[in-house]
């Protein structure tokens, strides 16, 4: 059996928002079971939002979460770290509308989630299992999934662009 897991203590850090340009303070903070990942916006009076799909609201060039006219942008670095560290429940304290950039990737939210360290829960991890196959379109994209005992991850990625060989010389097309 799985257990839920949380932080061990606090830990923050301070960076740039992308796409704002705006100087942004961020904390990770401990959460009981089944809080699951939330978004506190401590510059507006402490509104929470959850991580999760009911509250999805855009995901070109980044994902952004909101809820009452209230948004948290660029979230998809700090979810896949709490994600790929075994996170189940945190708390994450901003004081901006955007997490900040970082390097442009995970590697520095892991970093202060290993700082933090991680603690099971008392409670099980719920898990989702595929049942039957399911498929998404728009336009010529899509996305698959089916049951398997493994986990599994296979795609392929064709953008006729100059930076995507062998595409930038027409030699190869």
């Amino acid at each position: 059996m799985y257990y839920q897991r949380t932080l061990k203590q606090a830990l923050g850090c301070s960076g740039i928002g992308l796409h704002s340009g705006k100087k942004v303070t961020l904390r990770l903070l401990p959460a009981p079971e089944d809080t699951g990942i939330v978004f506190r916006r401590v510059d507006q009076d402490g509104f929470e939002i959850p991580a999760h799909i009911t509250y999805l609201q855009k995901v070109d060039f980044a994902t952004t979460l909101g809820a009452g006219g209230v948004q948290i942008k660029t979230v998809e670095h700090l979810l896949g770290a709490f994600y790929g560290m075994g996170i189940d429940n945190a708390l994450v304290e901003i004081n901006a509308s955007e997490i900040p950039i970082m390097d442009g990737s995970a590697a520095p939210f892991i970093y202060l989630i290993r700082e933090a360290g991680a603690v099971n829960q008392v409670r099980a991890r719920r898990c989702y299992r595929v049942s039957r196959p399911m498929e998404v379109q728009e336009a010529d994209r899509w996305i698959r999934i089916v049951p398997s005992e493994d986990l599994r991850v296979s795609y392929t990625i064709d953008f006729r662009h100059p930076l995507f060989a062998p595409f930038a010389d027409p030699r190869f097309s």
